[in-house]
């Protein structure tokens, strides 16, 4: 779900490998296999269901300090992080103390995995508690019990209004309008750049770069929005086709929804069952942000800024002839940056570029979902939101596929299939998003897509707490979806159900 695609070397030694080790849950850390990522294989036991044992008396309280652990010592401590790789100099620091920070990097990754856990676990607790108390107190359904904790936005959905604004201001001047809707990629920020009439655009679009910019479709070795804006700038264009959408009208419509769902419930319910559901609520109110903010903090700003670092390094090695380009950085290994700034190795420039060559073929390779012997099928766990994988065994069943129910609503579409975020561009309104999965840097195209189909993914998934917070249908964990599913085919999503039927 998280690692689909190959990852380059150094993206995985200090990106990858060091965060997911610190989860302080897997029996050991992720592995790289021909440039692709294999995690350890975790059973869970079940979260909610019959079988779930009933949570202890002081959970409430634990995920109301979980959430207080976030806001006072974690959020300052990323945030402190964040200051240092946005401002530092690293182009002013000798080889020695480059080679020092690469190698601090995983320690400070490692810690930032730990903090992870820590973040995300009491807002999975604290969801799985109000499901497993609304089901035995109503008897109703996953997502009704969900309903009553919409509403309160995050980040993510921030990212996505925020990103609507600047379309809203390029829409309103009419030489930049013209200017995105008739031409492709990010060049046309040079042209508007020598027109005065365009400058109040391109400050607010700086300004959604220095807050939302550092995310990519990739993982650490890809540019960010801020450093290569064609993807936002792909969003704005399709924006500026899209009428009638209102995201301030929209959050107000899921308030109104949860507060007439939460009086609802409440007056079915006998005074201890309703203080008994108001304070599970309540833990889960003060986690309900915490998915998606921790996301913006730690997996976006905090992730991808110590690029400036690595990239400070890469230009160090192009100056002493041992790269060709400064992204070439990214086709080393840790230890063989660290050592060639020490002195003590050279001659990676031919390194990097058979690993260059290595990688561009095992892109075009699809590998196995798996590697090491088969599990017996009494411990096939789930990793939290973990789906059943894609399979070229299954095929389309009538005309209809099944997959999780994961934001109510129904809604009609054409597919698009969008494999990557680089390719967001090809979104038109209306249209059903088809992918693999979906993370946080994905939702703006929630604004414009009419429901979202994935492979993976669960009803705690980010694809599936964000598309509640645009009040989107969703049906996730479709197995061979991207390949089933075809563009321009008219489709029905239904989000409650979990079908996803084809229609013409």
């Amino acid at each position: 779900m998280h690692s689909p695609h190959a990852t380059l070397p150094l993206a995985f030694d200090l990106g990858t490998k060091p965060f997911v080790g610190g989860f302080g849950w897997m029996p050991h850390d992720p592995i790289q296999m021909n440039f692709y990522t294999y995690y350890p294989h975790v059973v869970v036991p079940a979260a909610s269901g019959d079988d779930a044992p009933p949570p202890p008396p002081d959970t409430s309280d634990r995920v109301r300090d979980g959430a207080r652990r976030w806001l006072e010592k974690i959020l300052p401590e990323v945030q402190e992080g964040i200051r240092y790789y946005g401002d530092t100099d690293f182009d002013s620091k000798t080889d020695a103390e480059l080679a020092d920070e690469v190698e601090r990097l995983p320690d400070l990754r490692r810690r930032t995995g730990r903090q992870h856990t820590q973040v995300t676990m009491p807002a999975w607790i604290g969801m799985n508690v109000l499901i497993n108390t609304y089901k035995e107190l109503i008897a109703g359904s996953d997502l009704e019990a969900l309903r009553l904790a919409q509403g309160y936005g995050n980040k993510s959905v921030e990212a996505g209004e925020a990103l609507w604004r600047v379309s809203e201001l390029a829409k309103s001047l009419p030489v930049v309008r013209d200017a995105l809707l008739n031409s492709d990629g990010d060049s046309v920020l040079t042209g508007l750049a020598a027109l005065p009439e365009a400058a109040p655009f391109l400050e607010a679009f700086d300004a959604y770069l220095d807050e939302f910019g550092w995310r990519s479709g990739g993982d650490f070795s890809a540019p960010t929005w801020a450093e290569a804006p064609a993807t936002p700038l792909a969003l704005v264009r399709t924006y500026l086709q899209t009428d009638g959408y209102d995201p301030a009208a929209e959050q107000q419509r899921l308030v109104e929804e949860r507060e007439a769902a939460t009086a609802e419930v409440m007056l079915q319910l006998d005074d201890a069952a309703r203080a008994k559901l108001e304070d599970v609520l309540d833990a889960a109110r003060s986690v309900s942000r915490h998915m998606e903010d921790h996301n913006y903090w730690m997996d976006q700003r905090l992730y991808s800024l110590p690029r400036r670092m690595v990239l400070a390094a890469g230009r160090r090695l192009v100056a002493a002839g041992e790269l060709e380009v400064e992204a070439g950085v990214f086709y080393l290994r840790a230890q063989e940056l660290i050592d060639v700034l020490r002195g003590e190795r050279s001659n990676v420039r031919d390194t990097a570029a058979e690993r260059k060559t290595a990688f561009a073929h095992w892109q075009t390779v699809t590998p196995p979902r798996s590697i090491g012997a088969p599990l017996p099928d009494d411990e096939r766990g789930r990793i939290m939101d973990e789906a059943p994988p894609p399979s070229r065994d299954v095929e389309l069943q009538g005309n209809e596929l099944r997959g999780n129910g994961s934001s109510a609503g129904v809604a009609r579409g054409p597919v698009r299939v969008v494999p990557t975020l680089e390719d967001a561009g090809r979104l038109r309104p209306g249209d059903v998003l088809v992918t693999a999965a979906t993370l946080p840097p994905w939702t703006p195209l929630f604004a414009i897509a009419s429901a979202v189909v994935t492979e993976t993914g669960g009803v705690l998934s980010h694809t599936a707490i964000t598309a509640r917070e645009y009040g989107l249908p969703a049906v996730l964990a479709v197995a061979s979806a991207t390949r089933l599913l075809k563009d321009g085919q008219l489709v029905e999503v239904d989000g409650a159900a979990g079908t996803v039927t084809v229609v013409g």
